[in-house]
């Protein structure tokens, strides 16, 4: 008998959990370990990692179109699971030539992985059940928690008793992704149809009544819709990443920063991003399972108005008066987290939503290679811009950003338009 709807992201949401906890531990760890265990300089290490990197912006792409070509979804992740265990088995040696083999057979196994699961959590649910945005919202918000205690767990471990150790402990966090999956997969109800599919089945029926209450119109052509989208959250990471940076760097340089007689340690301070963010996940959870409220298109415009808010405020915090710099900073974090909540879980939500399901885990997956390839590029580009330069550029993408967020509101009728009436 198939597991219920909830039951089902429930399990997949705990699946990502332990792969993202496998795989940032990794990540965590891993120029560490080739300096000090595989003897590597600094230099090495890190241009391997960005290399790593690279490629796990690179692959989506061929991991979807090989999905959908060949084996689909449920075997894709199969596949990926046995995949990347071997490689964290591989770690274990601590050899040069099998720690990378290693990683090359975790980075293909994680991208197949990736792209499979996200679109298997939303093919349980028709285009036209608005719930799918709940579950990719729950679905991301136990992703967040698995790659937050990877990096405090398997750092701790592999500093206190060894890397062998915390490879270990990745290797059993892949082993029980691939035991639980492989005894659930055939239990799983994909039940998500293409709309002109689901459109024609109705006409079958002749009732006059149905047609009407679901008012389902034949989807146009969603794919400049998808592009538009992937073109908003590329905007978005990238402005992110310029936060992030630009925050990082000025609270590295200003003096200790205090409430009253307790001062932060300036790491532990930058760490409140991910540890707030996971409280709103779960906040914005229990709002929108209670209340159901906004349409994506309306999510994805708040968000954009908030981050470019959020931007103006981190490229003029120099001139924050110190005894308001943490309440500035607070508050900061707080806005970003929001925007990020509000456009991660439903941007890729909306995207499956307008995907064929044919060729779902392609589009899947050249969206990711599309934002990460092009944001690196992006970062690339600014890293050799002079700082006043950098700060100009924050301050436009900024002005940009609530720009682009005031339109997508105003015209949301005319994207819903464009969708064929999905939201």
């Amino acid at each position: 008998m198939p597991y219920s709807q909830k039951k089902s992201v429930l399990i997949l949401a705990l699946l990502h959990f332990l792969e993202r906890f496998s795989y940032y531990g990794i990540r965590a760890v891993i120029i560490l370990f080739s300096i000090d265990i595989l003897g590597m300089e600094y230099d090495l290490a890190l241009s391997n990692y960005k290399n790593f990197i690279i490629l796990s912006f690179i692959l989506p792409l061929p991991a979807g179109i090989i999905s959908d070509a060949f084996f689909k979804q449920k075997q894709g992740i199969l596949y990926g699971a046995l995949i990347s265990f071997s490689g964290y088995l591989m770690l274990i040696s601590e050899e040069s030539l099998m720690v990378g083999m290693g990683l090359i057979l975790i980075l293909v196994g994680t991208l197949l992985i990736r792209t499979n699961l996200t679109v298997l959590v939303g093919r349980l649910f028709e285009k036209t059940d608005k719930n799918r945005g709940i579950a990719f919202l729950f679905y991301y918000s136990l992703i967040n928690i698995g790659a937050f205690l990877s990096i405090v767990m398997v750092g701790y471990i592999c500093e206190k008793y060894g890397y062998k150790y915390g490879f270990m402990i990745t290797a059993y966090t892949s082993l029980k992704f691939l035991i639980i999956y492989y005894f659930t997969k055939d239990r799983l109800p994909l039940i998500e149809k293409n709309i002109e599919i689901k459109y024609t089945e109705l006409n079958k029926i002749k009732d006059p009544i149905i047609e009407s209450n679901l008012a389902l119109r034949k989807n146009p052509n969603p794919y400049l819709l998808i592009i538009f989208i992937s073109v908003i959250s590329l905007i978005f990471w990238q402005t992110s990443e310029m936060n992030t940076a630009r925050l990082q760097e000025y609270i590295f340089e200003s003096p200790i920063i205090s409430i009253g007689d307790f001062n932060f340690n300036k790491n532990l301070f930058l760490s409140i991003y991910g540890i707030i963010g996971m409280v709103i996940y779960f906040v914005f959870l229990l709002v929108w399972y209670f209340k159901k409220l906004g349409s994506t298109t309306f999510k994805l415009g708040v968000a954009m108005i908030l981050i470019g808010l959020t931007s103006q405020v981190i490229a003029n915090i120099s001139s924050v008066p110190f005894n308001n710099l943490v309440t500035v900073l607070a508050g900061t974090i707080i806005t970003y987290s929001v925007a990020e909540v509000l456009i991660k879980p439903f941007a890729l939500s909306y995207i499956t939503r307008l995907s064929d399901t044919q060729y779902s885990s392609s589009i899947v997956g050249g969206f990711m290679c599309f934002t990460g390839v092009v944001g690196h590029l992006l970062i690339l580009f600014f890293e050799y811009l002079d700082p006043v330069n950098w700060l100009t550029s924050l301050s436009i993408i900024s002005v940009s950003c609530i720009l682009i967020g005031l339109l997508i509101i105003i015209f949301r009728k005319k994207l819903l338009k464009m969708s064929g009436g999905l939201d």
